[in-house]
């Protein structure tokens, strides 16, 4: 290295640290890229299903809280407005988990899910869907029955499925 001019020498060690400087950058960029892949991985496997969950809980609430609001007021109107909101909620539900149940999920996560899918489904076939007929047909004590008997029990496993697989988000 003695053997060389000083610039020469200069040039070297430039052309060293600007190669140390590229290398370090592109080992910046790789970081960089890995940690946005995690992000989205994070994103779309948990904040995504998350708020999918979030969803659904409320829309179970809505409904629950349409029918009591038909049972405290039960005009014609009110009852028409409440149980039109709970159908159309419903079918949000369905097309929700639909979207829900595609995605890639861990096996206590898919547990979870198919015990859930078959409350959810009970909950709606003895409860819900029963009481907006009986409201339809203008049943007021049948849908009372219901929303007692029925809607208020089964929404206990619902709820519980719903905050397991929430926690279980929080927790991934």
């Amino acid at each position: 290295m003695n053997n060389f001019k000083i610039s020469t020498r200069l040039m070297l060690l430039v052309g060293l640290l600007s190669a140390l400087l590229v290398a370090i950058g592109a080992m910046g960029l790789f970081g960089i890229n890995q940690s946005n892949a995690a992000l989205q991985t994070v994103y779309e496997d948990r904040t995504v299903p998350a708020s999918q969950i979030a969803e659904i809980n409320q829309l179970n609430l809505l409904n629950r809280l349409a029918i009591a609001g038909s049972l405290l007021n039960p005009t014609p109107e009110e009852v028409n407005k409440g149980m039109t909101g709970v159908e159309a909620n419903l079918a949000t539900m369905d097309k929700i988990w639909s979207d829900y149940i595609a995605t890639s999920m861990t096996s206590e996560e898919a547990s979870i899910a198919k015990k859930l899918t078959e409350d959810r489904a009970q909950f709606e076939r003895e409860g819900v869907r029963p009481a907006v007929a009986a409201f339809r047909a203008n049943d007021l004590e049948k849908a009372k029955q219901l929303a007692f008997e029925k809607i208020r029990p089964l929404y206990t496993p619902v709820k519980e499925g719903l905050q397991a697989l929430m926690k279980l988000q929080i927790d991934e």
